[in-house]
C-alpha cells in the first residue's frame, strides 16, 4: 500500500511583449489631473510573523498628476512579479520584477524561456533551509507587460496565464488561471482602472493531509474512528470497491467495525501472550465478545460473509479460554486460532485502510471551481459619471466531497453569507474530530466599492477577493495533539506484521508534504500552522481619481494610490542585458528572486 503523493515541479514557457513607448509628445493642455491604478495578487499567504509569500502580482498605473508624485510629467508603468517571499525562508536575488514604463526606452520582445518552480535537479540553494519547491511548484506565463504615454493619456496593460500552482506542499492549489488584462488609463477626460476578467478553473484550499501536517499531524497519527469519521463528515466516497472478503453494501459503520475488530484482535493476542494464569485467560472472554466478529461473519447478514470459515475459530477460542487447566498449554492452543482469525481479516482491513488513506490524502477541505472576478473603477468629472463595480461568480463550492452551492453574478450578500455559514459548519465538524473546533474561519467573495469626493478629486475604488481562510490555532495546541495521537492507527497497527504466524501485514503510508515537518524545522517551530495563518486567493483592486479643479491637492494616502519612490521619478526599465541576466537567474533559482517591484509600492489586494 503506497499512498504517497509525490508532486512534480512543472515547467512553463514564458513569452513576453515588454514595451515602453512615448508617442505623440505631451498630453494636451488641460486642467485635468488623475491617476488610475489596479492590481491582481493571485495568492497571498501569511504564516504568522514567520513568513509571507505572494505568488503572481500583476499591477499597473498611469498618472496625469505628476506634481503630486514629484514627477517630470505624465507617466505609466506595468509590472509582473512571479514570487515575492519575505521571512525566515527567503532567497532575495537582487533582480527587478519584469516591468515596462513610459516614457522610457523602447523594449523589444523576449524570446521564450523555460521557468521552473522548482528548478530541475536542484534541491537547495545557499541560505535557504528547505528544498526549492517546498514553497511553490508550478508554472506562470506572463503574456504581456506594456506601458505607453501620449496625447491620449498614460496607460498600462499586464496579462498572465497560470496553468497550475501548488503552494506549501499542497496547502493551496490553483489551476487554469487567466488574467485577461490589468488595464489602466489616466486620460484627459477620466481615470479608468480595470482589472479585466480574472478566471480560475479550480481553487483547492487546505489539502487535508497538508493541513494536518501543518498542525503537526500525519494521517497515521489519527485513530481509526477519526479516520472513518473524517470520510463521513467530508462526504468522500467509501473505499469499498474490490476489497477482498467484503460483501456488497458495506457502510461507514461496517468499515469502522471491521477495523476495530482487527485492532481488538491484535490487543487480545498481546493479552493472551502476557497472561500468567488460567484465571487471567478466562477473564479475557469479554474481549472476545466485544470484537463483534459473530455479527460481521454471519453467513446470511454479515458484511464479512465471504469469510464465514473464520466462525469456527471464535468457538475454539471461547472453549479454550473457558476450560483452561494449564496456562502454557492453553496459551499455545488459543494463539493459533487467534492469529489465524487475524490473518484472515488482514487483507480486508488492509484494503479498507488503503482506500481510506487514498480518499483522505490530497482531499481539499475547501474547493471552488469556475471562478470569475473583476473590478472596475472609473473616476470622471462628476461622481454621477464615475463608476466603482466589483463582480463575482463561481460554479461550484465544495467542502470535501459535499457540494455546498454556486454563486451567480447577481448574488446578494445574504446568499454569500449563507454559503459561508454552511461551509464553516462542515469545516467545524471536521476540526472538532481532532479536538480543535472553530479552528477555521472563511470568507468568500468579500468585496467593497465606493465613490467619493476627496479634496476636490472624484475618487472611485473597487476591490474583491475570491477566498480568505484564517486559521487560528489554540494556545494549547501541543497538548491537544498529544491526546489525538495517543491511539493513532500507526501505533496500533504498525507492529501487526511482526506477530508470529501472520502472513499479511498492514503497510502504512509514509506521510509527505507538510506532514514530514521539514518546513516546521526550518522555522524552528513545532508545526507551521501553530502560527495564526491567513490565506487569500485572488485579491483584486482597482482605483481611479480625477479632477479638473485648479489647486486641488490629493495626497496619495487619501486613496491608497502607490506613492512615487524617494527619487521622485519612475525608474526606466527597458530590455537590456541586466533584465536578461535577472530572468536567467530566475530560471536557475526557481523564481525566488523576484522580490522587489521597481517604482511604487504595490497596490495591496
Amino acid at each position: 500500500m503506497d499512498v504517497n503523493r509525490i508532486r512534480i515541479g512543472l515547467v512553463g514557457s514564458v513569452v513576453l511583449a515588454l514595451t515602453g513607448a512615448n508617442v505623440g509628445g505631451a498630453v494636451a493642455q488641460t486642467n485635468a489631473r488623475g491617476t488610475a491604478s489596479s492590481s491582481i495578487t493571485l495568492l497571498d499567504v501569511k504564516l504568522g510573523e514567520l513568513q509571507s509569500i505572494k505568488v503572481l502580482t500583476d499591477e499597473g498605473q498611469g498618472t496625469l498628476d505628476p506634481s503630486r508624485f514629484n514627477l517630470a510629467g505624465p507617466e505609466a508603468f506595468g509590472s509582473f512579479s512571479a514570487l515575492n517571499a519575505s521571512g525566515i525562508i527567503n532567497l532575495a536575488l537582487p533582480n527587478p520584477a519584469i516591468k515596462a514604463t513610459a516614457p522610457g526606452a523602447a523594449a523589444g520582445s523576449l524570446n521564450s524561456m523555460a521557468i521552473q518552480f522548482p528548478p530541475s535537479g536542484v534541491t537547495g540553494v545557499a541560505n535557504v533551509p528547505v528544498p526549492l519547491g517546498s514553497l511553490v511548484k508550478g508554472t506562470i506565463n506572463p503574456a504581456k507587460v506594456e506601458a505607453s504615454q501620449d496625447a491620449d493619456g498614460a496607460r498600462s496593460f499586464v496579462s498572465t496565464d497560470v496553468p497550475s500552482l501548488d503552494v506549501l506542499s499542497g496547502l493551496v492549489s490553483i489551476k487554469d488561471v487567466k488574467v485577461a488584462g490589468v488595464a489602466n488609463n489616466a486620460a484627459p477626460g477620466s481615470s479608468t482602472a480595470d482589472s479585466g476578467l480574472l478566471s480560475i478553473g479550480e481553487i483547492g484550499v487546505l489539502d487535508l493531509s497538508s493541513f494536518l501536517g501543518g498542525l503537526g499531524l500525519g494521517l497515521t497519527d489519527l485513530p481509526i474512528g477519526t479516520l472513518t469519521d473524517l470520510v463521513g463528515s467530508l462526504g468522500l466516497p467509501l473505499p469499498t470497491a474490490g476489497i477482498p472478503g467484503l460483501a456488497s453494501g458495506a457502510g461507514l459503520g461496517d468499515i469502522k467495525s471491521i477495523l476495530s475488530s482487527v485492532t481488538g484482535l491484535s490487543g487480545l493476542i498481546g493479552s493472551v501472550t502476557g497472561a500468567s494464569s488460567c484465571g487471567v485467560l478466562s477473564g479475557l472472554l469479554p474481549q472476545v465478545d466485544s470484537l463483534g466478529l459473530g455479527g460481521l461473519l454471519a453467513p446470511a447478514t454479515g458484511i464479512l460473509s465471504p469469510l464465514t470459515g473464520l466462525l469456527g475459530n471464535l468457538t475454539s477460542i471461547t472453549n479454550i479460554l473457558s476450560s483452561c487447566s494449564d496456562v502454557d498449554a492453553a496459551k499455545a492452543s488459543v494463539l493459533s486460532p487467534l492469529t489465524s482469525t487475524l490473518d484472515g481479516l488482514l487483507p480486508t482491513a488492509s484494503g479498507l485502510l488503503d482506500g481510506i488513506f487514498g480518499v483522505l490524502d490530497g482531499a481539499p477541505l475547501l474547493s471552488i471551481s469556475g471562478v470569475e472576478l473583476s473590478a472596475l473603477a472609473k473616476a470622471a468629472g462628476t461622481l454621477d459619471a464615475s463608476q466603482a463595480v466589483a463582480s463575482t461568480k463561481f460554479g461550484t463550492l465544495k467542502v470535501g466531497g459535499q457540494e455546498i452551492g454556486a454563486l451567480n453574478i447577481g448574488a446578494t450578500v445574504e446568499q454569500v453569507n449563507a454559503l459561508v455559514n454552511t461551509a464553516e459548519g462542515v469545516l467545524n465538524t471536521v476540526t472538532s474530530l481532532i479536538g480543535m473546533p472553530n479552528l477555521i474561519d472563511i470568507g468568500l467573495f468579500e468585496k467593497t466599492s465606493s465613490k467619493k469626493l476627496v479634496d476636490g478629486y472624484n475618487v472611485a475604488e473597487a476591490q474583491v477577493s475570491a477566498v480568505r481562510v484564517s486559521i487560528n490555532p489554540p494556545a494549547a495546541l501541543s497538548n491537544i495533539l498529544s491526546t489525538v495521537t495517543g491511539s493513532g492507527v500507526g501505533s496500533l497497527l504498525g507492529g501487526l506484521g511482526n506477530i508470529g504466524g501472520l502472513t499479511n501485514g498492514l503497510a502504512l503510508p509514509v506521510d509527505t508534504g507538510l506532514a514530514d515537518g521539514l518546513l516546521a524545522n526550518a522555522f524552528n517551530v513545532t508545526s507551521i500552522l501553530s502560527q495564526p495563518t491567513t490565506i487569500r486567493v485572488a485579491s483584486i483592486r482597482a482605483m481611479g481619481d480625477y479632477t479638473q479643479v485648479a489647486g486641488a491637492t490629493l495626497s496619495p494616502n487619501n486613496t491608497g494610490t502607490p506613492q512615487a519612490p524617494a527619487g521622485g521619478t519612475l525608474p526606466r526599465t527597458g530590455m537590456n542585458g541586466g533584465l536578461v541576466a535577472a530572468l536567467a537567474a530566475l530560471a536557475v533559482a526557481g523564481a525566488f528572486g523576484i522580490s522587489k517591484i521597481l517604482g511604487r509600492k504595490p497596490v495591496e489586494g
